[in-house]
This record gives structure tokens, sequence and C-alpha cells, in this order.
């Protein structure tokens, strides 16, 4: 809703300023020219980029598809997990007492107190993953700090694929209006015998391309990519307030430390308060 009210808002100013102006706003449709510039932007994407990476364009925007995005709901729920994980490891029995837990944990009686984390696959698996290498024996907090880093990493770039491919084309569109203007121009050319008032239209005319692909670069791609860059950090920063936990968790801290460890990462728009994650780890229980 944000992104149609603000394209409403920069249609609204350019076209209101310019009929201010005494400009005709006639001369501003050009269909020719917009299928110039926005099929030779399809065809370049299509060209560049992997099949995932054109699915994922049209899910992220499309309308009615579920969008990934992160609130304080989810990080108090997230955080009454870690929080439950770490007091059962620390009591007695250990990690050991999860195993089947994190070998199945759809089928879980602990995981499903958490309705909103299971139907996140990629997350429980992140949270298992790392638990099971725990219980195999890896001791060194370090080494596991740094390869939950690595796999954030490689996560954020595999988020960020397609907010990076729709800058890249959106750099294009002022080069691709100018090809339409250009086009404009050959066409005019052709008519070079035509009166004054007749060539200055067609001239006119051509040169909405330019303004076209300058509009459609900083008014539309370039803000709708930065929104879903935005949105896709706020996702990597899911993983990291599990790092943190968890590397709290093999120093040996208290649930409640490491649950802190875990608050601290998250952003400040939707990062719950102390008394909001201790209200809401109070909660939680213990599943034998």
């Amino acid at each position: 809703m944000k992104i149609i009210i603000g394209l409403l808002v920069a249609v609204a100013c350019i076209a209101g300023g310019f009929a201010s102006m005494g400009g005709n706003l006639k001369i501003l449709f050009q269909p020719f020219e917009y299928v110039i510039i926005v099929g030779g932007a399809i065809g370049a994407y299509i060209i560049s980029n992997p099949v995932s990476v054109l699915k994922d364009t049209v899910t992220s925007f499309l309308p009615g598809v579920k969008k990934v995005s992160r609130k304080k709901a989810d990080y108090l729920e997230l955080l009454s997990l870690l929080y439950l994980i770490v007091r059962q490891v620390q009591g007695q029995g250990g990690i050991k007492k999860l195993e089947s837990d994190i070998d199945n944990p759809e089928q879980s009686p602990f995981f499903k107190q958490f309705p909103r984390l299971l139907e996140d696959r990629k997350i429980i698996i992140f949270i298992c993953d790392y638990l099971r290498l725990v219980a195999l024996g890896t001791k060194s907090p370090h080494e596991v700090t740094e390869l939950m880093e690595e796999e954030i990493e490689t996560l954020r770039h595999e988020l960020n694929t397609t907010p990076r491919a729709i800058q890249t084309i959106a750099d294009a569109f002022p080069a691709l209006g100018i090809i339409a203007a250009i086009m404009g121009i050959v066409k005019t050319m052709g008519h070079i015998d035509a009166e004054p008032a007749v060539l200055g239209m067609m001239i006119g005319g051509a040169l909405v391309g330019t303004a076209t692909g300058i509009f459609l670069c900083y008014c539309v791609l370039g803000p709708m990519s930065t929104v879903l860059q935005k949105r896709r950090d706020a996702e990597a920063n899911f993983y990291t307030c599990v790092r943190a936990t968890l590397t709290a968790y093999l120093q040996n801290y208290p649930s409640a430390v490491c649950v802190e460890y875990g608050r601290k990462v998250i952003s400040t728009d939707v990062r719950p308060s102390f008394f909001d994650v201790e209200e809401a780890t109070s909660k939680v229980r213990a599943v034998s």
C-alpha cells in the first residue's frame, strides 16, 4: 500500500507540475516509447538473471502473495523458544533431552508451542542444525559462532540477489529512455518537411522517452529495490538473533542472559523491551 501511495504522489506531482507550467498532458502519452523502454528492460532482466530470481521478483511484489515481514511478535516468540531451549539443555540431561525434538521438530510438542515459528521451516532448520552440532560434540564456541556467521552471510547474499538485480535494471532505465528518444528523433527526421509546430510536437514526444526512463529509475524501480533490500536485511537479522543467543549459551551464560544477547541485536523498530521478553518467557513451559 505504501508503494502505491508513493507512486501516486510522484505521478501526481510530476504530471501536475508539468500541467501547471502550461504543458500539454496529451504529449506525455507515448505508448510505443513505453514499449521500447519497458520491453527492453524486461528482455535484459530475463537474459541476465536465473529463473529463481525471475520468480522471486514476481512473488516479492505480486498482490496476494504472503511477504515475510518480521514484527515484534515474531521476535518475542523466537526469544521465548531460544530461552526455553537454553533452559532445557542447561538442566539435567543436557541437550540429549532434546534430540528427538531436534530431529523431528514438526511433530515435537516442544516446538509446537511456537506455531508462528514452526511455519518458517528455514529458521527452525537453522536452530536445529546448530543444536545438533553441539549434541554431536562441537565444543568450541568460537568455531560454531564463525560457522553461523558464514551461513548468515551466505543467506544474506542469497536474499539480496533479487534487490541487486532490480537495482541494476533500474540503473539501465535512463539509457533505455535515451534509446526511445533516439528512435523518436529518427522518426521525426523522416518528417523534416512538416510544419514547425508538428515537428515540435514530435520532438517533444521523443524526449518523453528520456523523461520516462529517468522517472522509472528514480521513482519506481530504485525505491522498490531499496524496500525489498530492507525487508531482506530484516529477515537476515532474524538469524543474527539466533546466533547471538546460541553464542551466549555456548559461553555458559544463564538462559535469561542468553536471550538478552539475542534481544540486543534486533533492530530498534521491532525490538521488544526487556520486560516484554521477561513476560513472554515466563509463559513458556518445558516439555518432558
